[in-house]
């Protein structure tokens, strides 16, 4: 794919699931108001920019843009797409008869098991899951590898396997019980991780464009920081916010301008990172340059820092 920019679009804040280790409250996720911007919008922004775009779609659950679909498919006649999702919106299949799979570089279908399963719709994921790798998209599954269901992960694991699915671990990032995670992962669970990051790699040759989803294996140990090395982020890689903000990433608020009014200001080159750790460090791995260090959880201002973002991230999202 021969594209300008990297950008990682939440593309809203709802979602229809209400996973325990979400950072975004539930009552947040949920306004009967919220329409979308509208697909001419979207594609009138991104399009007027003269660069080509590979849009990551996030949020939120991005299937439950009420024009996912059409705007997908316009969006994809220059640009490309890839997505992350729960699988659990009646549009799946609409979308992959409709949308050009060489168009988009993966999805991410994100299990959720616990939701799942209270809801009902553990068979229900796996049709869609299918119904997506048939049509030819670039289709993987990860599991948040909550302390809730390190015990029974390796049932789930051969459970899916049965069902034609892999599910990879995905280390969580938060906190539990006053425990900052990935940090607070015991020797065993790290173990457990380790094992089944090498397990998924084996069985499945799903290989995302710009996400390393073998990357879960190095990232058990700690938050990384690349605070002081150079970075390509705000130059090859932006964030942009449901309201068409742009910033240089997630830990960096840094004004590039506004999607939807015309303004992309790139940066010309490298920068130094000036955050304290990074949010997203796949992104952060793909594109900062030099080797991060691990930090622990052991500090008290390292955890005030931490939980100090998460209730300005909160409070922007309750907007």
């Amino acid at each position: 794919m021969d594209y300008d920019v990297l950008a990682d679009w939440h593309i809203n804040i709802f979602c229809n699931v209400d996973c325990r280790y979400c950072c975004i409250h539930s009552s947040h996720k949920r306004d009967p108001r919220y329409k979308g911007h509208s697909p001419r919008r979207v594609v009138e922004g991104f399009g007027g920019t003269g660069l080509t775009w590979l849009i990551h779609a996030s949020g939120g659950e991005p299937f439950l843009h009420p024009n996912f679909v059409q705007m997908s498919r316009e969006l994809t006649r220059r640009h490309y797409l890839s997505i992350n999702t729960n699988l659990s919106t009646n549009n799946i299949h609409r979308f992959a008869m409709e949308v050009d799979p060489g168009q988009v570089a993966f999805v991410h279908c994100s299990l959720h098991i616990e939701e799942r399963a209270r809801r009902g719709l553990v068979d229900d994921f796996v049709v869609n899951y299918h119904c997506l790798r048939e049509a030819g998209f670039n289709t993987y599954v990860s599991q948040v590898m909550h302390p809730s269901v390190m015990d029974s992960f390796g049932n789930l694991f051969e459970d899916f396997q049965s069902r034609g699915v892999v599910v990879r671990p995905k280390v969580f990032r938060g906190y539990h019980r006053l425990r900052l995670y990935p940090a607070g992962y015991t020797q065993a669970q790290r173990e457990t991780i380790l094992k089944y990051c090498r397990l998924a790699e084996e069985l499945d040759s799903a290989r995302p464009l710009h996400i390393d989803i073998a990357l879960d294996r190095d990232l058990a140990g700690g938050r990384l920081s690349f605070t002081g090395l150079p970075c390509r982020a705000g130059k090859d890689f932006v964030t942009i916010h449901y309201d068409g903000r742009v910033a240089r990433c997630h830990s960096e608020p840094m004004d590039l301008g506004n999607i939807f009014e015309g303004r992309v200001r790139l940066l010309g080159e490298a920068r130094p990172c000036v955050a304290p750790f990074c949010r997203c460090p796949y992104y952060g791995l793909a594109y900062g340059q030099g080797v991060p260090r691990i930090l622990s959880a052991d500090s008290f201002g390292d955890k005030m820092r931490h939980l100090r973002r998460e209730v300005r991230g909160l409070r922007f999202r309750s907007l």
